[in-house]
């Protein structure tokens, strides 16, 4: 069920994103903070192992973190975004609804969120990283062995994407302008940002990753297509 505030954001290339979030009590459903215990995680991981051959832990883990990251930042930082929602998506507050293989399909929240405090616009995106993303690549890295940088490399894909098409769908210059620093700032929150430069600009106009996601590693995957291990043509 589409949050009815929500409702006006999935047109043209958010309509897949639809019905990410919900608010309704949704069968299966478990508190995502349950992602943060490395049992829980490693057997969602090793339930998508399942159907890549069992390949590479690394790989498998990063495209996990593609599937949950997908389901949170698109929804969440268009809401922020385009109607000035800060939405309540901590990992200690919203449940989490899986797919047959472990990938998160859903995220229930608790309630339709409340208005971005203009007092706190340097932590306007605070709700879906620092008490979201952060400690679940913590815990993803720890499980499957891959550096944070390749989950980090896919959260700042997905926050690249939906920042720098936010004026075409409407967005207010001040909110795209704070996305655009954040992703242009070396330090964050006084530490190594990162999601500093999550994609950089090449010849030909192509915009690649500056880390590799690892996802070519699990078999019968090819390169994701922003890979920046394959060579320029």
């Amino acid at each position: 069920m589409i949050i009815p505030t929500l409702a006006p954001l999935f047109r043209g290339p958010l309509e897949p994103f639809a019905n990410s979030l919900t608010l309704a009590a949704a069968e299966n459903v478990q508190p995502a903070s349950d992602l943060l215990n490395h049992a829980i995680l490693r057997n969602r991981i090793e339930r998508l192992a399942s159907f890549y051959d069992d390949g590479d832990r690394r790989a498998v883990a990063s495209i996990w973190s593609k599937s949950h990251f997908s389901t949170l930042i698109p929804a969440a930082l268009a809401a922020n975004l385009l109607l000035e929602l800060d939405l309540p998506v901590a990992i200690n507050q919203v449940g989490v609804v899986s797919d047959e293989r472990g990938c998160t399909k859903q995220i229930v929240l608790p309630h339709a969120g409340a208005p971005v405090s203009l007092d706190r616009a340097a932590q306007r995106f605070d709700a879906i990283f620092e008490a979201h993303v952060t400690p679940l690549i913590a815990a993803l890295a720890s499980v499957s062995g891959a550096s944070p940088k390749a989950f980090w490399s896919n959260a700042g894909y997905a926050f690249d994407a939906v920042v720098r098409q936010a004026r075409d769908f409407g967005a207010h210059a001040d909110a795209i302008n704070a996305g655009l620093a954040l992703m242009s700032a070396r330090s964050w929150a006084g530490r190594s940002n990162p999601l500093y430069r999550p994609l950089v600009d090449h010849s030909g106009g192509r915009r690649l990753r500056r880390v590799c996601c690892l996802r070519y590693r699990a078999p019968n995957v090819d390169y994701c297509k922003t890979c920046p291990l394959v060579p320029l043509s």
